[in-house]
């Protein structure tokens, strides 16, 4: 006669057979973050280089340093186009690394955005963070895309016209669950991680169905 541990192992085998793992694909390259192409209007606005980083699941990330405020915040920004296909509704969810290097007595923002690659550029998610401790922070945001988009056909952005800042941006990834989990399972923290009060605008952007680890 079996066992009751030797039971209990033979049903959580079975269980595990008839459970198929979540479905899921990386959106992004794998060459990040060699690849981030940096949109500015010169030299003057903004720099950037790669750095080596240790203690963290990655082993590089890019430096970006705005020099100088310009009109919007998307006139400086990091640039990567997607690797694959998404469909409409899928379920995707970001996750990056950011940290503060300058003001030494405040925070640093940038936006995650994800978009169609060109006019009309229907944006699936759009969330302003900030990182103001000077150490690395890990981010999650989940959305669901609003089209469908072929490969290369979306884009994620890193817009970064704020005030002057230099802030480090590393382990960028985005994972499409497709429709195997449910969006809600993917953001637990609805409050909201991260404002910023944008004087030309008078407009406070909140991370929402964000999730700052």
């Amino acid at each position: 006669m079996s066992s009751p541990r030797t039971l209990l192992s033979l049903l959580s085998g079975l269980v595990l057979s008839v459970v198929p793992a979540l479905a899921q694909t990386s959106v992004l390259p794998s060459s990040l973050p060699n690849t981030w192409s940096l949109q500015r209007p010169d030299a003057t606005h903004a720099t950037s280089q790669i750095v080596s980083v240790t203690g963290q699941p990655f082993s590089s990330a890019i430096r970006v340093g705005t020099l100088q405020r310009p009109a919007n915040t998307y006139n400086i920004q990091l640039n990567v186009p997607t690797a694959v296909a998404v469909s409409s509704n899928d379920v995707l969810q970001a996750t990056f690394y950011l940290r503060r290097i300058s003001p030494t007595n405040g925070d640093a923002f940038t936006t995650f955005i994800c978009e169609r690659a060109g006019p009309l550029y229907e944006k699936s998610a759009a969330r302003t963070f900030n990182e103001g401790s000077g150490d690395w922070q890990r981010f999650r945001h989940a959305f669901a895309a609003a089209t469908n988009y072929s490969a290369g056909q979306a884009q994620v952005n890193f817009p970064l016209g704020f005030d002057p800042q230099v802030i480090e941006i590393g382990g960028v990834a985005l994972t499409n669950y497709f429709n195997t989990v449910a969006l809600t399972n993917l953001a637990s923290n609805v409050a909201g991680c991260a404002k910023y009060w944008a004087p030309s605008a008078h407009t406070l952007m909140k991370a929402s169905r964000s999730l700052a680890l």
